[in-house]
């Protein structure tokens, strides 16, 4: 017990000094300090999620990080819901504020580039499931429109 006590810093170990274990004051030391360690790991998690941002990587390479980021807080948290309906609730909020922090992350040119093949698609929403999609209809009339266009400016030149 004495070297557990001793290696402990000073301003520390005077509180245990008066258990009767080794097992009091581990019991005590992980009640005391474990809270600490996991708030710490949440704020570092937090930080990072916080200062992601797309850069030099392609998108999915961006969300994988985010992804694996999401699934390392995750295992943070312990909610224990009473009902079902609380828990899809707070979910679907999760889902949400995880898909708006993933958006505002992308590289703004991704919108100033309208027509280019940066371009992701259309935000679509199914039944909570989020995806881009290109709008294959609306560029087949953009570009039947344009053809429409050129032939009968042709025409008119003749």
């Amino acid at each position: 017990m004495a070297w557990l006590i001793n290696s402990m810093e000073m301003h520390i170990h005077r509180t245990y000094l008066f258990l009767c274990t080794a097992k009091a004051i581990w019991d005590d030391v992980i009640e005391n300090f474990s809270d600490l360690k996991i708030a710490f790991q949440v704020f570092e998690i937090k930080n990072k999620l916080k200062d992601s941002r797309q850069g030099n990587l392609d998108i999915t390479q961006y969300y994988n990080v985010l992804q694996t980021l999401w699934l390392e807080l995750d295992m943070h948290y312990e909610a224990d819901w009473g009902d079902l309906e609380g828990n899809v609730k707070f979910k679907r909020h999760l889902e949400k504020e995880r898909l708006y922090d993933f958006l505002a992350g992308l590289n703004k040119e991704l919108d100033e580039e309208q027509g280019s093949e940066k371009m992701i698609g259309i935000a679509k929403d199914d039944d909570r499931l989020y995806y881009f999609e290109n709008d294959e209809h609306v560029d087949k009339q953009a570009t039947i429109a344009q053809n429409i266009s050129s032939t009968s400016n042709k025409d008119v030149m003749m």
